[in-house]
């Protein structure tokens, strides 16, 4: 499962209303694609699990932010995914550009 085509295909079903779909794909991605201890996404992942050799390498900003849109949309809000959340959101933070049209610049 590559992130940026689930997010295609989750946001298609959202348009279309069926959002218990999208609820349900938006949690594969938080609960089972989503690497806790480098608390990174992989670029892609087997839809049965995974071991580190099957995981797509090098981490990108799509996989992360359209994972985070992706919970909000779905109004997948409880304290696990949001620490989740706060987790990806560090590592922009501390390279933080100083541009505030950017993400570091955004992101408070």
């Amino acid at each position: 499962v590559w992130g940026r085509d689930l997010y295609q295909q989750a946001t298609g079903l959202i348009a279309d209303g069926d959002t218990a779909q999208a609820l349900r794909m938006t949690q594969f991605l938080w609960n089972s694609q989503y690497e806790s201890t480098g608390q990174t996404f992989p670029r892609y992942s087997p839809v049965g699990g995974s071991t580190d050799g099957e995981l797509g390498c090098c981490e990108q900003l799509d996989q992360d932010g359209f994972a985070i849109l992706l919970a909000w949309m779905t109004g997948l809000t409880d304290a696990g995914t949001y620490a989740k959340i706060n987790g990806r959101r560090e590592p922009y933070c501390e390279r933080r550009p100083q541009h505030d049209r950017t993400l570091g610049g955004a992101v408070p």
